[in-house]
């Protein structure tokens, strides 16, 4: 039973296709197994960032700290505006005197 020269081409190609279907399976399960491997890391990587975020968001800036800030601002600009206000009639009352006085000493 000896073998034809194509029969053993035949035979060579049918081995050829096995072996690079074999080593193309090994290659894709590698890969599935990278892929895998990074979603998981991401995975984790999006956890631990999440957590950092939320740490400096409360950290940062604190309700309770930033509500005395903004009352002390309002405190202050409603006291300057008031103290705003009394100097701004004073000036008038001092102006409007002044004016009077010299329709008074125009006058014949």
């Amino acid at each position: 039973m000896t073998l034809e020269p194509s029969e053993l081409f035949i035979i060579f190609i049918g081995a050829l296709v096995a072996v690079v279907g074999y080593l193309l399976k090994r290659k894709d399960e590698e890969q599935e197994r990278n892929i895998t491997d990074l979603y998981e890391k991401h995975h984790t990587d999006a956890e631990r960032l999440h957590t950092v975020e939320l740490r400096l968001a409360t950290d940062h800036y604190v309700k309770s700290e930033l509500d005395s800030k903004f009352d002390k601002m309002e405190e202050v600009m409603t006291h300057g505006f008031e103290s705003l206000g009394v100097k701004f009639d004073v000036l008038s009352a001092t102006l409007m005197a002044h004016i009077t006085k010299e329709e008074v000493h125009k006058k014949p």
